[in-house]
């Protein structure tokens, strides 16, 4: 999903359709993680706070598997 949404990032602008994906894309992720910091700028077509996000929901993950171990 963060590769998806890395993608869409990467584009200068987005289109309404692929700013719904992100947004349903940030949705499933925030259900899982938590708040991120991510949000879709719909004015200007773009994705904020990926970066932050993707540190955080890497933190998550790492946090996880040590705990099984």
């Amino acid at each position: 999903m963060l590769d998806r949404l890395d993608q869409l990032a990467a584009k200068q602008s987005l289109t309404s359709a692929e700013m719904e994906e992100a947004e349903g894309i940030i949705g499933e992720l925030e259900g899982t993680y938590g708040s991120l910091g991510l949000s879709v700028d719909n004015l200007a077509g773009n994705l904020d706070g990926l970066a932050a996000a993707q540190d955080k929901v890497n933190a998550a993950m790492r946090e996880a598997v040590e705990s099984q171990l």
